[in-house]
């Protein structure tokens, strides 16, 4: 038995936060672990396995979880997603542009939150895109990439979305275009 055996066990639990904690704690060591966790019939320890590595960030863990994204799971793929975005590793990127097309809006939202953690300006043009999506949530999540990506092109689509609907969207909008006006002056 590993000495991260105990807490790995633990991921399978509702509330494992503490576990996904001490796992952190551990580091690069329960990578191995973590990565084969990706693999459990299980979806809350594949998501909280996700959740974990991506707060240690270690570079082993990007293709996994750029895999992961394609899990039947929608709580798996959105905290691969979520993870990639942490790791802010550039070669997620291709990855997360394909998952924008994912059936389920909080699984695009995390995507897009991920491509504005990463800064990539390869994410423009579909973030962009994001601004017209059905999902509120899923316009918001675009609107702050869009605003961590800093493009000025993206002020005209942003100022449109001060009069959504959805009232986060709004607000994300205009902390975007505050966020892309401080970057000019």
């Amino acid at each position: 038995m590993t000495p991260f055996a105990d807490l790995m066990a633990r991921l399978a639990e509702d509330d494992a936060g503490e576990a996904v904690a001490r796992l952190v704690d551990a580091g690069p060591a329960v990578v191995e672990p973590l990565l084969a966790a990706l693999s459990s019939p299980a979806d809350a320890v594949r998501a909280h396995a996700a959740d974990a590595l991506g707060e240690i960030a270690d570079r082993r863990a990007c293709e996994p979880l750029a895999h992961t994204l394609r899990d039947p799971s929608p709580t798996v793929r959105i905290s691969a997603a979520l993870a990639l975005g942490e790791m802010a590793d550039t070669p997620a990127v291709p990855a997360l542009l394909d998952a924008l097309s994912d059936s389920e809006g909080a699984v695009r939202g995390a995507c897009a939150l991920a491509l504005g953690q990463i800064g990539s300006g390869e994410a423009l043009g579909p973030l962009l895109a994001l601004l017209t999506d059905t999902d509120g949530s899923v316009r918001g999540a675009a609107a702050w990439a869009l605003g961590r990506l800093g493009d000025r092109c993206a002020v005209v689509p942003l100022r449109a979305l001060l009069t959504d609907p959805h009232p986060d969207t709004r607000d994300a909008a205009a902390e975007a275009l505050s966020r892309l006006e401080r970057r000019r002056g």
